[in-house]
């Protein structure tokens, strides 16, 4: 889809590999024909991280969004996340880091329907 690129790493996201994963989605971006709009990494075959992987993430995600890329996580398995604080995890989403999706499906009907803009139409045009 036009804006919207889907990546998935296929190893677990640890400190020795976090700087790689960072390259290669750099690279992935560039690469991408369209503007992108949206990043879905789908961590599917992700089944450990430690924190400095996901600071890494973090960081990524703060760079893309200054280039008005939204980066967004997908199919997550709840025991991943699991070594972690939930108060540490609730304040990285609120302070904006990537958002997490339960599927690719979900978050690209979020993509879509972020898209969709309300038709102007004659009668809600006011003449003065």
């Amino acid at each position: 889809m036009p804006g919207l690129v889907v990546y998935r790493f296929n190893a677990d996201l640890v400190f020795y590999n976090a700087d790689r994963f960072k390259q290669r989605v750099r690279g992935v971006l560039t690469r991408a024909d369209k503007t992108v709009e949206w990043l879905v990494l789908d961590a599917s075959s992700i089944n450990y991280v430690d924190v400095t992987a996901i600071k890494k993430v973090d960081e990524l995600a703060a760079e893309l969004s200054v280039r008005g890329v939204r980066t967004v996580v997908v199919n997550l398995k709840s025991h991943v996340l699991r070594p972690f604080k939930q108060e540490w995890i609730k304040g990285r989403l609120e302070r904006g880091a990537a958002e997490i999706f339960p599927t690719i499906r979900t978050a690209i009907n979020a993509f879509e329907k972020s898209r969709q803009q309300p038709a102007i139409s004659d009668s809600s045009i006011t003449q003065s």
